[in-house]
Formats: structure tokens, C-alpha cells, sequence
């Protein structure tokens, strides 16, 4: 069952790239029926499983993906070959690529997989500041494209965006 769709009346071309706001159809997580997101290109970029979204400015694209419990806010991009899983937040003016060296925050790069490319998170993994993107022996994402890198992120980052939502919501 879908859990968002695609409006096309509300478009942004991005380097030549149309991308779509999505609007959430059913709830599910911390989004509700009705909730305007972020952007993509396409229906392939973020995943109807799970409680993945792209929320505010955010944009999403080429080949990238978006899955599990995985966020993508504010005015971050994903894109090339990248994949976001787990319960990472890409989140403030991040990027993250598959295609080349991308600073995803201060002092933190993701280099170029040979074919793929993972921003992904593990519950109680190493502080962001502590750690590194990395090769690693991850599978590549859905499609068979092999060869990933990781990025540790800091888990109370994730518990952190999800108070000042709930603080938000209170308020309004």
C-alpha cells in the first residue's frame, strides 16, 4: 500500500532535474495523512515500506534512495547512487552522493563507492564526531549495485530531531 504520492502540481527543476513534493495518503510513523514532504524525482527515490520520509526543503534524486526509518529534512540532498537507511537523519544542508566526495557535516566526507554508496546508521554506533565514512562490507543497495560506504551516525541525533518535532507539534 502507498504511503505517499507524488503532487504534480507542485514541481521544482533542480540542475534540470523535475522534482515532485510528495504528500503523505495514509499514516504511519511521526507523519500523518495529508502531510506535505520534501521532493523527488521519482517514486523509486523513497521507499512505501517502512517509516522513511523527506520532509521540508529536502531533495532527493538520480538514482538515490530512502529506506527503512530513515529521514531526510530540512534543505538536505541525496543523491547519485546514494542510499539512506536505518534510522539515519540527513538533515540541516547536508549532501550526500554516491557520485563523488561529499561533505555530509562539518570535518565529515563520504567518498565515491565504486558503484554505490550507503549513508547508514547502526543503533549505538560511534558518535559522528568520533567517527568516519568508510568502506565497508555492506551490500550494495536494492538493485544488485555492490560495494557501499558506511557512515556511522550519532543515534541521540535522530532522538533529538524527533523532540523538536513533538515540541512543534504541541505548539502549534
Amino acid at each position: 500500500m502507498k504511503k505517499y504520492e507524488l503532487v504534480a502540481e507542485d514541481t521544482i527543476e533542480f540542475f534540470g532535474i523535475k522534482l515532485f513534493r510528495i504528500r503523505a495518503v495514509r499514516d504511519f510513523g511521526a507523519v500523518k495523512a495529508g502531510d506535505l514532504g520534501g521532493y523527488v524525482e521519482s517514486e523509486e527515490n523513497l521507499s512505501h515500506d517502512g517509516e522513511a520520509w523527506v520532509s521540508d526543503k529536502a531533495r532527493v534524486f538520480d538514482k538515490a534512495q530512502v529506506l527503512d526509518k530513515a529521514r531526510v529534512s530540512d534543505w538536505a540532498q541525496v543523491s547519485g547512487t546514494a542510499w539512506v537507511a536505518g534510522r539515519t537523519l540527513v538533515s540541516g544542508e547536508a549532501q550526500v552522493s554516491g557520485w563523488e566526495w561529499q561533505e555530509v557535516a562539518p570535518g565529515v566526507k563520504v567518498r565515491r563507492a565504486d558503484a554505490g554508496a550507503a549513508a547508514r546508521s547502526r543503533h549505538g554506533a560511534e558518535r559522528r564526531s568520533g567517527g568516519s565514512a568508510r568502506r565497508s562490507g555492506l551490500p550494495g543497495p536494492p538493485g544488485g549495485r555492490a560495494g557501499a560506504v558506511r557512515m556511522s551516525t550519532q543515534t541521540d541525533h535522530y532522538a533529538e530531531a524527533e523532540r523538536r518535532k513533538r515540541l512543534r507539534e504541541r505548539s502549534e
